[in-house]
């Protein structure tokens, strides 16, 4: 779920990428049926947005909690301008809630459930901010002196030592202490990371599927209206691997990027997920609606299957994707809506399919965004909510972003 990227570095999951300056939008570029250009796009639950050369922010699909900027409406299938005079650097898109960082005062804003509403709403706390990365409902940022600092769902303890798990939302940022970023944040549904100045990979949170991949931990947090004990970490806690350049998470699982462009990947592989090819080598334990459920899982860091070296890495719900250093890319985990791009499948990285070069790929729940070298938006994957940004209800493979 991830953060405002410039083109060139990787980034975390959720994904976003910004790229080189191309012409703002106009009302043309809108009625013209034609991949449209922007500089950075994201894909969320059921919605997507992007942003254009002078910041201007567009979302389009599913946004009945505001996550599209426009209103609780019909679906949007086009790309629409927010009613906001802001102009903003990066954009990151959760599962009912869009954030972004305002370019010039560089602070976040957030519409949708973070919001409280369709309007972009201040986060206090957050001036300064550098990245940011959004995942279901909880968001972390990497500030300009490269601290650490997350807001939004508590119930599992992924803000951070400096909040103890609550059933409320916490809408001003909370540091977390010791951390120093070297990159950008990974947030997932109940779990955070970070790469830190060392090179190692640092994850907090809920560790029931092993995504904080620190092994097997004695520790254990109350989570659910019960309190059910779980596994955990209450403090951010170096991964045994690397050193790592990056890190992604999606809903239950994360990858790290190796500096040698290999990945390694832990969690919940019952997607395939973590590119094992023959699957997690561990059964994981799982609380679902009260009661505990196996799962095939990976607790520590495995290697990526397959000899592929990649320069950028982001994951999505249940689908993961990286970016080689001749701009393909490859996806793997759940294709069950196309979301990985039409030719990859559970276990194994597949090529996204046509003949593309690409800036980013952005994993969301169901679908996946990406832009070209070029800054030509696509997505692909589940479009019954209007999130692939065109008349399709389903792409198995990339279509162009043009509304219609």
């Amino acid at each position: 779920m991830n953060t405002a990227l410039r083109f060139g570095r990787v980034f975390a999951a959720f994904a976003v990428v910004s790229i080189s300056s191309c012409d703002s939008l106009s009302d043309a570029d809108l009625s013209r049926n034609e991949p449209l250009q922007f500089s950075a796009i994201t894909a969320g639950g059921r919605h997507s947005c992007a942003l254009d050369a002078d910041g201007v922010a567009f979302c389009w699909g599913y946004g009945f909690d505001g996550q599209t900027g426009l209103g609780r409406s019909d679906l949007r299938q086009r790309p629409r301008e927010l009613f906001t005079s802001q102009r903003f650097s990066s954009i990151e898109a959760g599962n009912r809630s869009t954030c972004a960082i305002e370019r010039d005062r560089a602070s976040v804003y957030c519409w949708g459930r973070l919001g409280g509403g369709a309007a972009p709403t201040l986060i206090e706390g957050s001036e300064g901010a550098k990245m940011i990365a959004l995942g279901v409902d909880h968001a972390c940022i990497r500030f300009d002196d490269d601290s650490v600092g997350c807001f939004g769902a508590a119930e599992f303890g992924q803000l951070g030592p400096g909040t103890p798990p609550s059933p409320e939302l916490v809408t001003t940022v909370v540091m977390v202490p010791d951390l120093v970023a070297a990159g950008a944040p990974a947030v997932g549904q109940r779990h955070s990371c970070a790469v830190d100045q060392g090179r190692s990979v640092l994850c907090w949170g809920l560790h029931e599927g092993g995504q904080l991949g620190i092994g097997e931990t004695m520790e254990e947090c109350p989570v659910g209206p019960e309190g059910e004990l779980r596994p955990c970490a209450a403090q951010p806690t170096r991964v045994d691997g690397g050193p790592y350049t990056a890190v992604a998470a999606g809903l239950y699982h994360t990858c790290a990027l190796r500096d040698d462009g290999q990945v390694e990947c832990w969690g919940d592989d019952d997607s395939g997920q973590l590119g094992l090819e023959s699957g997690g080598t561990e059964r994981c334990e799982w609380l679902i609606a009260g009661e505990l459920e196996p799962r095939s899982c990976a607790r520590s860091p495995l290697t990526l299957a397959g000899e592929l070296v990649f320069a950028h890495l982001s994951a999505g719900y249940f689908h993961t994707c990286g970016i080689e250093a001749d701009g393909e890319a490859q996806c793997w985990g759940t294709d069950s809506f196309g979301q990985t791009g039409g030719l990859g499948r559970p276990g194994r990285p597949g090529l996204v399919a046509g003949d593309y070069r690409w800036a980013a790929i952005a994993p969301g729940q169901l679908h996946t965004c990406g832009l070209t070298e070029s800054g030509a938006a696509y997505c692909w994957g589940d479009g019954q909510y209007g999130q692939l940004g065109s008349s399709s209800e389903f792409a198995a493979e990339p279509v162009p972003v043009t509304g219609f």
